[in-house]
């Protein structure tokens, strides 16, 4: 898999990271074996290249990590009130970062793109609606009405 802006470390890097938030279960694939990283330059073409050239170094560096030690990291990172705060900035950055990149690649929709992608939203039974502009008692009577959890 290539990509314009991650390396082929970093693409490794992203696997990983992405096994640890989206680890797949009994009817949902992992994150690696979904294919959907192959979409990562449609969500990098708009970041700074700085940004990216941080991304290249983070990535590739937790691509030499063996995963346990990655789980540990990403916990820690996503656990980030419990740090000195000197690090909590930082660890917030990576956590939402790297979490971001995976998760809206898995959960984009773009199977619609590629055959061979497993139905995420349809096994989810995602399907989400658009409503239009809504007051207040609008949006009142429709929660009231509607168990959103009910699908969860």
């Amino acid at each position: 898999m290539k990509s314009k802006y991650l390396n082929s470390f970093a693409m490794r890097g992203l696997q990983k990271c992405g096994d640890v938030y989206i680890p797949g279960d009994d009817e949902l694939c992992s994150f690696s074996k979904s294919g959907f990283i192959k979409y990562i330059d449609r969500q990098l073409e708009n970041m700074e290249s700085d940004d990216i050239f941080g991304l290249n170094i983070l990535l590739g560096v937790f691509s030499l990590f063996p995963q346990k030690l990655l789980v540990i990291i990403l916990k820690i990172a996503s656990r980030n009130e419990k740090l000195a705060k000197s690090l909590r900035p930082t660890a917030r950055l990576i956590n939402m970062g790297l979490k971001g990149l995976s998760c809206s690649l898995y959960y984009s929709g773009l199977e619609s793109l590629d055959s061979s992608h497993p139905r995420v939203m349809e096994k989810m039974n995602w399907s989400p609606q658009r409503l239009e502009s809504i007051d207040d008692k609008e949006l009142s009577d429709l929660i009231q009405s509607n168990d959103f959890n009910a699908t969860l």
